[in-house]
């Protein structure tokens, strides 16, 4: 979607894991206020473990892994980004752990110690799953 718009080019998906776009996500499972909170931080480093780092390579080991990765020879600057999801997966986790807090509607497995935990034929795991695999397109987006 990112690369629709205009924001980065074909071959930022071609180095990016899933080709920057994870199956199964579901943009209309997620809550308007994580909507809300992610919107303003799409395209920002962020903060806590997210940072932008130059580097300098001072040695190659494996000269074919060097070349994947775009590195042409000792002395070459590096630019790595990890910017993440910004907080996207947390929101999610937050309202699906709420609703999962709920007994579930199927009695046979309200007895189970943590009533957060649904097995995947549940509609609330199902809808986690979409939101986190939202989450993990947005974070490809991001860093794009």
């Amino acid at each position: 979607m990112a690369i629709r718009k205009g924001y980065g080019v074909q071959a930022d998906a071609e180095h990016c894991e899933e080709s920057g776009h994870f199956e199964g996500g579901d943009y209309s499972k997620v809550s308007p206020m994580a909507k809300k909170r992610g919107m303003p931080q799409f395209g920002t480093l962020g903060s806590g473990n997210h940072f932008c780092e130059v580097q300098r390579v001072d040695k190659i080991f494996d000269a074919e892994i060097a070349k994947a990765f775009g590195i042409t020879g000792e002395g070459q600057v590096t630019v790595m980004i990890h910017s993440g999801s910004r907080a996207t997966a947390t929101r999610f986790a937050t309202t699906t752990s709420a609703s999962c807090s709920r007994p579930p509607r199927d009695t046979a497995s309200a007895s189970r110690p943590r009533a957060q935990l649904r097995p995947p034929r549940f509609p609330e795991a199902q809808d986690y799953l979409a939101q986190m695999r939202t989450a993990i397109n947005f974070a490809f987006n991001n860093s794009t």
